[in-house]
C-alpha cells in the first residue's frame, strides 16, 4: 500500500500521488473550506465594504436560511453583525493609532546633537571616547534571541576600520 495525503482542511484522507492531490485541490469541497479558512483572516473593513457592496439575500430577509452561505453572491450582513463590524473597525483603529504613537523615552534630538558633534570632529579626532567605543543593543532589541546580522552592532575593530561612518 501506497503513501496517503491528508488534508486538514476537509479532514480527509486518500493515496498520496500528484494526481489525486491536485484533483483534491481543484474540489469543490476543498475549495470551499480553503475560502472559509483565509475568510477568518479578512479585515473587518474590508469585510464591511464588500457585504455593503453586495444586494441584501431575499432567503435572509424573509427569515429563511440560505442554501449557499458564505459563498452566496448576495450579501447576509445582518444589523447585528453590521455593529459587530464597525465595532471591530474601531477598535483597530485605536489599537493602531497607540501602535504608532512615539515612545516616551526615545529622544531624536538628543542622537541628532550627538551625531553632529561627532561628524564636526571629522578625520581631526582619532581618539575615541569610552561612548563611542562601546555599542550596545537598544532594550527592545536586548531581549531577542538569534537576531538577524543586520541588527547586531558591528565589533569594535570594525568601526576603527570606517571612521566617518556610524552605527544605527
Amino acid at each position: 500500500m501506497g503513501k496517503r495525503y491528508y488534508c486538514e482542511l476537509c479532514d480527509k484522507s486518500f493515496a498520496g500521488n500528484l494526481t489525486n492531490r491536485k484533483n483534491h485541490a481543484k474540489g469543490f469541497l476543498h475549495q470551499k473550506l480553503r475560502q472559509e479558512h483565509y475568510n477568518t483572516f479578512k479585515d473587518p473593513s474590508v469585510i464591511l465594504t464588500e457585504q455593503l457592496s453586495k444586494k441584501p439575500c431575499r432567503k435572509i430577509q424573509v427569515g429563511e436560511e440560505c442554501e449557499f452561505g458564505d459563498h452566496c453572491r448576495f450579501s447576509h450582513l445582518t444589523p447585528d453583525r453590521k455593529q459587530q463590524l464597525e465595532n471591530l473597525i474601531v477598535a483597530q483603529n485605536k489599537k493602531r493609532l497607540e501602535d504608532n504613537a512615539p515612545l516616551p523615552d526615545a529622544n531624536i534630538d538628543e542622537w541628532l546633537e550627538k551625531r553632529n558633534n561627532r561628524l564636526k570632529k571629522g578625520d581631526d579626532s582619532d581618539k575615541t571616547t569610552a561612548d563611542e567605543e562601546k555599542t550596545t543593543l537598544p532594550e527592545a532589541l536586548a531581549n531577542i534571541p538569534n537576531l538577524p546580522p543586520s541588527l547586531i552592532p558591528p565589533s569594535k575593530q570594525i568601526l576603527r576600520r570606517t571612521k566617518g561612518s556610524d552605527w544605527g
